[in-house]
């Protein structure tokens, strides 16, 4: 394996908040005395319920331990790098992201409320390898993404379309003339407040 896949051999950790304030704490500070908590992360193949393969994690970062689950992403995320914040150049593509469960779970469907972060997925060929498929993706605009872009379209027929078209050309017609016939009759009156309005010059 070559040094260069070494460095850009990149990957998305999702781990609680708790140990994410920690985790850029560590990562942000400069090098001091003390030694900052080492991070292991070890990959492992179990078996669940179904009797299928699913690829997990064990996750250790100082006094916390957990297991992860490997789910993957429904867009694409593009990493950058530079060497003067001005000039960037992209570096890899990343699809796939490791879940770290909050309390210690052995699997990602023992997690409380594990719907909202992946679904299951199992393959039809042998080896019968479980899947999970994440909801959301990393940014705000990508939530429930994977649901939104296969949502079923209504099925609506073109003669209805030309209908509910003149039906709306019909009212706006109606509105326009009963605007036309009040202003008439204010003006009648003597009412100026109701004036036909003047016509915008041409530049």
């Amino acid at each position: 394996m070559s040094k260069i896949f070494e460095f850009e051999n990149q990957l998305l950790l999702r781990v609680p908040p708790t140990v994410a304030e920690k985790l850029n704490a560590a990562l942000s500070t400069e090098q001091t005395e003390e030694a900052p908590p080492t991070l292991e992360l070890t990959p492992f193949f179990a078996l669940d319920d179904e009797n299928s393969e699913s690829l997990r994690f064990k996750f250790k970062f100082g006094d916390f331990s957990s297991f992860g689950t490997l789910v993957d992403l429904p867009t694409i995320t593009e990493s950058a790098k530079s060497l003067d914040f001005i000039n960037f150049f992209k570096s890899n593509d990343v699809t796939q992201m490791v879940y770290v469960h909050p309390n210690g779970e052995t699997a990602l469907d023992k997690c409380k409320d594990w719907r909202t972060v992946a679904k299951k997925a199992i393959s039809k060929t042998e080896p019968r390898i479980m899947h999970y498929l994440a909801r959301d993706g990393v940014t705000p605009p990508t939530k429930c993404v994977r649901k939104r872009y296969y949502r079923k379209r209504p099925n609506v027929s073109k003669p209805l379309t030309r209908e509910v078209e003149k039906e709306m050309i019909t009212i706006k017609s109606e509105l326009c003339k009963h605007r036309e016939s009040t202003i008439e009759r204010m003006e009648a009156q003597g009412d100026g407040s109701m004036a036909r309005p003047r016509a915008r010059r041409k530049l």
